[in-house]
């Protein structure tokens, strides 16, 4: 849920909203609501694009240039991999500005046994570059997912553990009723017959 979302990252509630209804980033969730009273379902992947996201936003980059990187992790796997932002434009100007940069995400074996010339060549051409980390905001993201999962299930038990048993209804004793012996002894046939007798007329 986006609450949950929220608490994880440490965003406002009110930034995530704002960028799952596109303002101004297009963020949507794995599973979005439909009709009232639904809510949004956040995967594993969102959290990772959000806090994507977030550091982008953090370090100043325009919206637009955020976008262009969520744009190509649609598919991209984040474990060992980089996000390379280049632009043609030097300075502040070159992530502030409404122009959509180049980007590519770079995979381990783009550079493996490259070392420093991997990325040398890689940048190579580009006055503005901008190098982000995805394997290590993934991770970090992971870890406090665990984190919040492993104390909402601790708090969960201990709200069960303190619920108090449903009060018990006391047991109404049930009434005596006559039985029928003892309704024949007050009742004696003499005694009736005594009753009629005293009745008759003289």
């Amino acid at each position: 849920m986006l609450s949950d979302t929220a608490k994880i990252l440490g965003l406002p509630p009110s930034l995530v909203k704002n960028w799952t209804i596109g303002r101004p980033l297009t963020l949507n969730p794995s599973v979005a609501a439909h009709g009232t009273g639904s809510r949004n379902m956040y995967s594993m992947g969102d959290l990772h694009r959000i806090a994507i996201a977030a550091q982008m936003n953090a370090d100043g980059l325009a919206p637009v240039v955020i976008q262009a990187v969520l744009d190509e992790l649609e598919n991209a796997v984040l474990a060992g991999s980089f996000a390379v932002v280049r632009n043609t434009i030097a300075g502040h100007a070159a992530w502030s500005h409404a122009s959509r940069p180049h980007v590519e995400i770079v995979s381990p074996s783009a550079t493996a046994g490259k070392g420093r010339s991997g990325f040398t060549a890689l940048l190579r051409g580009s006055p503005a570059c901008y190098l982000l980390d995805l394997e290590h905001i993934a991770g970090t993201v992971n870890d406090l997912a665990a984190s919040f999962l492993s104390h909402a299930r601790q708090q969960n038990r201990r709200s069960k553990s303190s619920v108090s048993p449903p009060p018990t209804k006391p047991v109404r004793k049930a009434r005596e009723v006559d039985s029928p012996a003892k309704e024949s002894a007050e009742f004696s046939p003499k005694r009736r017959f005594k009753l009629s007798e005293a009745a008759e007329p003289d």
